[in-house]
């Protein structure tokens, strides 16, 4: 009865570890996406801000992104006035556009 126990509580553990390295490997690979979106981000002379929706949720949420990126996002926040976050998003939405267009 106790090595079943000990068999059940070890395999609960390489369970945990499993999916705990696959959420890291998530995470890894969401910042290298970001990263290469606002490495690509080019904004033109005109830049369209679109209004939210009244039905829209807004979500918080923290971003790790290379020190090279930040500087990039914040030149751009001083050029254009436009918060780092809504250049993220930006950044964010042009690289899937492209995807889908590819």
């Amino acid at each position: 009865m106790m090595k079943n126990k000990e068999n059940t509580r070890r395999k609960k553990k390489k369970q945990i570890v499993k999916a705990h390295n696959k959420g890291i490997t998530l995470i890894a690979l969401v910042i290298t996406i970001v990263d290469a979106c606002i490495s690509d981000l080019e904004l033109g002379e005109k830049v369209v801000i679109y209004k939210k929706e009244n039905n829209e949720i807004n979500v918080a949420r923290s971003v790790i992104i290379r020190e090279s990126m930040y500087k990039k996002l914040e030149e751009m926040r001083e050029k254009y006035g436009i918060s780092i976050s809504k250049l993220i998003n930006i950044a964010i939405r042009n690289g899937l556009e492209k995807y889908e267009n590819k």
